[in-house]
């Protein structure tokens, strides 16, 4: 999801911010990690703000775009009834490895028009 931001937005401090819907804890809170590795956006810099929801989905805005990124519901739905602790690094491994297009669903739209 941060390399789709990134592509979109660019790599520069501070000229987005992002909201991650993605809960506190593990593993979901593990996307947090992810976004503030692959954006310039983090935490403590707060450019990115986490919400208690657990829609596996990003919110970015800034440069003129909004973005909407999510998890697709059948990829969260094969991690959460497929997925065992043994099974971890395989699942990580399999989703690593796939598209972007099979894994996640954008909606892009002018900043403060929202995305779709």
């Amino acid at each position: 999801m941060g390399g789709v931001v990134t592509r979109e937005l660019g790599d520069r401090p501070f000229s987005y911010k992002i909201v991650a819907h993605t809960g506190r804890v593990p593993p979901y809170s593990c996307m947090v990690d992810g976004v503030q590795l692959s954006t310039p956006c983090t935490v403590g810099n707060s450019g990115l703000a986490v919400g208690d929801e657990r829609l596996m989905t990003i919110e970015a805005t800034g440069e003129g775009k909004a973005l909407s990124i999510a998890l697709r519901p059948e990829i969260f739905d094969w991690i959460e009834n497929e997925c065992r602790e043994e099974d971890c690094e395989r699942f990580a491994c399999e989703i690593w490895e796939m598209p972007e297009e099979r894994l996640l669903s954008v909606d892009e739209a002018s900043e403060g028009e929202g995305a779709a």
